[in-house]
């Protein structure tokens, strides 16, 4: 099987974070999904870390609205709390490097990750856990993998 690799620039991660700037509040039944995920996720550390953990969700699902707008001006209440879960599934089975690979270039997504994670250190400030920075890079890349597969199901 071909796959045919149509990769998204920089200019249009910067239009989609701008885009979600415009989205006030995020439908709570988005915000529980993206919970789910990330407290699903193998990073135990966080558990007794509630502002950490938090700052995880934060991460993801910065991560699933970029992905979910890249390429179109979708509303975040259209996200089903099943879909997402799906798309989650569907995301880990496939590999997330593999879905953000398919769609993105690769450059631009390291910076989003990196400048977030930082932010969210930075943001929690002194005694934050070591492993942190890392964490939060790879839930903003396994949010935007989430996002990507979202985003194919409804065009």
């Amino acid at each position: 099987m071909k796959v045919v690799r149509a990769p998204l620039a920089e200019a249009d991660f910067k239009r989609s974070l701008v885009a979600l700037a415009d989205d006030r509040e995020v439908p709570s039944a988005l915000v529980a999904a993206a919970a789910g995920a990330a407290a699903g996720l193998h990073d135990t550390w966080m558990a007794a870390r509630p502002e950490e953990l938090n700052a995880g969700v934060k991460a993801l699902l910065i991560g699933v609205l970029v992905g979910y707008r890249l390429d179109a001006d979708r509303s975040v209440d259209d996200i089903e709390p099943d879909a997402f879960a799906a798309a989650a599934a569907r995301a880990r089975k496939r590999g997330v490097k593999l879905v953000v690979a398919e769609r993105c270039e690769l450059g631009p997504v390291a910076e989003l990750e990196e400048s977030l994670a930082t932010a969210l250190v930075r943001r929690l400030g002194p005694g934050t856990h070591p492993r942190a920075e890392l964490s939060f890079q790879l839930l903003v890349e396994t949010g935007l993998a989430i996002g990507l597969l979202l985003a194919r199901a409804r065009s």
